[in-house]
């Protein structure tokens, strides 16, 4: 009975330290969040701009118009108007709270939420057989 008990605890221990990692800001967005992206830009679900965009999300939380002005030099203030309104259609980012235009990125998009299935799964965050 003492076996079992320690093999138990131990996957608890394990799955834990799972959880702590995923609560790492840091690590999440460096080995799950950005290389997520990076299969959404690869797999052609966002454009080149739209990572761009998402980058910055991921890195600054939250993020405004002004944040990503420099993606679009020499273009009116209209153009970053327009991208972030399409990813926010998308559902890609979302308004901190209803009237503010500060935003968040968002996977609730089951195109981006591909990406974060498989880094997890390729980080050892889902077993083999859980995966879709």
């Amino acid at each position: 009975m003492l076996d079992w008990c320690q093999y138990v605890l131990s996957g608890l221990n394990v799955e834990i330290g799972k959880i702590d990692q995923l609560l790492d800001y840091p690590f999440l967005s460096k080995t799950i969040l950005m290389p997520a992206l990076l299969i959404s830009l690869d797999r052609k679900i966002i454009t080149p701009i739209e990572h761009r965009i998402l980058s910055i999300a991921v890195e600054k939380l939250p993020f405004d118009a002004g944040d990503i002005r420099h993606l679009f030099p020499g273009r009116a203030a209209s153009e970053v108007s327009r991208n972030i309104r399409s990813l926010r259609e998308k559902e890609m980012i979302l308004p901190e709270s209803p009237k503010k235009r500060k935003y968040f990125i968002s996977f609730r998009n089951n195109y981006l939420m591909r990406g974060v299935i498989t880094q997890l799964g390729d980080n050892g965050f889902i077993p083999l057989s859980d995966r879709a």
